[in-house]
């Protein structure tokens, strides 16, 4: 494979001139040996290469100093140097000071003799510099003439995490059979270049640890039979070498593939793995961390210890940090274990009502819980637990608020005011979705409604949750003012229902009320609000673990970035995938944010895709502004292609669902210029006045298209020059010519220009 130039590295190498000894060092098969011989290729320095691995002590001792003392070269380099051979050698020549030529050494460390005399007069360059960017991998592949996309390059570079060797294996695969194998390829290069270097005790240190998912000193200290591997770690760390550590937190990762592989290994040589996992989940009890502590249980299918740590810590929430672990452990525990646990049996119907969205295997636990408790087999207050599973049944009717207050009431008077044992304070109402309303708006004319709602009857499952959800009142009245284009009234409404939300530790309102709070500041062109929250958004996110409001906040940043005009930042957030990993009000505003990202870049093929989907998916949970959103980005497929007949009608049909609720912001962010453009066509007076109040410098409502065939005309282009420059049919551009004429008023080419010239 041909090999590529390393920017970095060069400019590095390229002081050595001022140094005498220069020293590469880093793990084997990082390139040290590739890239220096590609830097010395064109230059007209006298060089000796002396391989060491390929000559006894005796010889190599006997080659330096004869290639020392000859003067025929100008750099000597080293390769693979080890074992000291040379230390007393290199040593002798820097005494003597006369440095006739300079020594180059490629290294897996720091050679242990240097001493801080030595270090003054070298160059050290660690093999980070050669690690491969996402950058580099393009250009080897384009070097090499291997056809590779994005998201095949983003797949190496992460499971290599930049392994010059690894890399290569990985892009000629590619090349040869166009699929990625990592398993295949990678691991007999783990096993030559990391496994088989250590000794015995290290290689089982390493493959012990492969069995956590994160793991600190103290585990390292408690597990390991060789003590210095910290030293090894610390190392392999160093080179970002398939190990990774949080500077905060202090946890060790293994990169995935690295940790398959040494799994593997584990199982290889420790057959009865059990007392380990027991070790294990004896620690992260006493440590106070019960989520491992879970996962370990779960290999050794101890489901009793199970259930008396989910009866012990009933109120936590366990299946947003780990769902599939938690579908596991539900589905594997028998069901006769959970009559001695009554609290742990309603924490696994809760969990698969809402966490785990499974209904099918959540009525079955109910069903069993309810035999249970009338048959007299639960060894607790019946009412209390009664009370319990009301609780359950509101969470489970979020798409009914009626039905929803009804069993808070009910849940409120059976615990007697009590606090439920198992309400969840981290529970996103929402499912990941930063708009409230979004998911609880179900039919024109429902959003007072649902807000008189929130504020008559939440207050009972506040007095039972202490206060889980606070701030949801004021916020959904917050996102009311700003659908209904009140926007300093919904700043100062969602600062309110941040506050609370944040004395409450409630953050996924906290994200709900910035989300509110920037949408706001947008159309009142407050840029510096604007960019507060964006900041406030990013710190947020800096603190936050749990996935479903790591999809919040995520959904939140990318839509404001694309109300900002930020699309590089929407592309990256596309390109790494999070909108893979929502929950259901999330995976559906994710289409939405996906959606007016593809209109701003002008990608109408996949926008028609995406207005498709997310009309079946808003359809079929009856979600109204999933519908909105929907028709909306079919207006700008018609526009686009001059279907103005069906335009006036989608447009009906928008203000048909809108007007009930006074929706307007939507419109106002996507619909404007549609809207502007048929406003003869449709009569809704407070719209017309907000968006004839909003219109930018383009006061005319002309599209992007249109502007475009407008600055055409200004610099003199005939139809047939406007055709070629826009990819459009002659035809078409005379279609777009007349409609423009009747929207500006104007009767010819010359009166265009005279009223654009003015």
């Amino acid at each position: 494979m041909r090999q590529i130039a390393r920017k970095q590295f060069n400019s590095m190498l390229k002081h050595m001139v001022s140094y005498p000894l220069i020293c590469i060092y880093g793990p084997d098969g990082f390139g040290k040996t590739t890239a220096v011989a590609a830097f010395l290729h064109n230059r007209k320095e006298r060089c000796c290469w002396i391989h060491m691995h390929k000559k006894n002590r005796k010889q190599l001792g006997e080659i330096f100093e004869k290639s020392i003392d000859s003067g025929s070269y100008d750099i000597i380099i080293l390769d693979q140097y080890r074992n000291h051979i040379l230390d007393r050698h290199i040593m002798k020549v820097y005494e003597r000071r006369e440095h006739s030529c300079r020594i180059i050494l490629l290294a897996s460390g720091i050679p242990s003799f240097f001493n801080s005399e030595l270090y003054r007069w070298t160059l050290l360059i660690p093999t980070t510099m050669l690690r491969f960017q996402f950058a580099d991998i393009q250009k080897l592949a384009a070097v090499n003439q291997i056809c590779i996309d994005e998201r095949e390059v983003r797949e190496i570079l992460r499971v290599t995490c930049g392994w010059t060797i690894g890399v290569h294996a990985l892009l000629e695969e590619y090349g040869a059979v166009r699929t990625l194998n990592p398993d295949l390829q990678l691991y007999p290069l783990f096993d030559v270049y990391i496994y088989r270097q250590l000794n015995q005790a290290q290689r089982q240190s390493l493959a012990v640890l492969s069995v956590l998912e994160h793991f600190n000193i103290q585990l390292i200290e408690a597990l390991c039979v060789d003590t210095g591997i910290m030293k090894i770690l610390t190392w392999m760390m160093n080179f970002h070498w398939f190990v990774q550590v949080d500077r905060i937190t202090r946890l060790f990762t293994y990169s995935p593939v690295f940790r398959e592989f040494l799994y593997d290994k584990f199982l290889m040589y420790e057959k009865n793995p059990s007392h380990l996992y027991r070790k294990i989940a004896d620690y992260y009890e006493s440590s106070g961390d019960i989520l491992n502590c879970l996962r370990q249980l779960y290999l050794l299918k101890d489901y009793k210890k199970i259930l008396q740590l989910l009866e012990l810590y009933e109120s936590k929430n366990f299946a947003d940090y780990d769902t599939e672990l938690m579908r596991n452990i539900y589905q594997m525990v028998p069901m006769e274990l959970y009559v001695d646990y009554p609290y742990a049996w309603l924490h696994a119907i809760m969990d698969n009502f809402n966490n785990l969205q499974d209904i099918f295997y959540g009525k079955q636990l109910l069903e069993g819980f309810l035999h249970a408790l009338h048959s007299g087999s639960l060894h607790e207050d019946e009412k209390l637990l009664q009370g319990e599973v009301e609780l359950i049944l509101a969470y489970s009717r979020y798409n009914n608020l009626h039905e929803m207050s009804r069993y808070f009431k009910r849940s409120k008077t059976l615990l007697r005011n009590q606090t439920s044992r198992i309400s969840n304070p981290e529970i996103i109402s929402t499912f990941g979705s930063p708009h409230n309303l979004f998911l609880y708006h179900r039919k024109p004319g429902d959003i007072q409604r649902i807000v008189n709602i929130l504020h008559k009857d939440l207050h009972y499952y506040f007095e039972i949750t202490n206060n889980s959800n606070g701030g949801l009142m004021e916020q959904a009245s917050a996102e009311q003012q700003l659908e209904s284009a009140r926007f300093a009234e919904s700043i100062h409404t969602a600062w309110e229902a941040y506050y609370i939300a944040e004395h409450y530790r409630q953050k996924w309102i906290c994200v709900s009320s910035l989300f509110t709070i920037g949408r706001a500041a947008y159309h009142l062109r407050d840029h510096t609000l604007l960019q507060f929250v964006h900041q406030q958004l990013a710190v947020l996110r800096e603190k936050v673990i749990l996935p479903p409001l790591l999809s919040e906040i995520d959904l939140a940043q990318a839509y404001l970035y694309i109300l900002s005009g930020e699309y590089e930042k929407v592309a990256e957030w596309i390109q790494e995938g999070r909108k893979g990993n929502l929950l259901q009000g999330a995976t559906l505003y994710s289409s939405i944010v996906y959606g007016m990202y593809l209109i701003k870049i002008r990608n109408y093929a996949k926008l028609r895709v995406v207005a498709s989907l997310l009309e079946s998916q808003a359809h079929e949970r009856k979600q109204m502004f999933g519908t909105i959103y929907a028709l909306l980005f079919y207006c700008i497929l018609l526009e686009e292609e001059n279907h103005q007949e069906q335009i006036v009608e989608a447009v009906h049909h928008i203000i048909e669902i809108c007007q009930p609720d006074g929706i307007m912001t939507v419109i106002l962010k996507i619909g404007k210029d549609v809207f502007l453009s048929c406003s003869d066509s449709w009569r809704w007076r407070k719209l017309k006045q907000l968006l004839e109040e909003h219109r930018d410098y383009n006061s005319y409502g002309l599209t992007e298209r249109e502007l475009e065939l407008v600055n055409y005309v200004l610099k003199g282009y005939s139809r047939r020059e406007m055709a070629e420059a826009s990819g459009l049919k002659e035809n078409t551009v005379a279609s777009y010519m007349k409609r423009l004429y009747r929207k500006i008023k104007v009767h010819s080419r010359k009166e265009l220009k005279e009223l654009f010239m003015k």
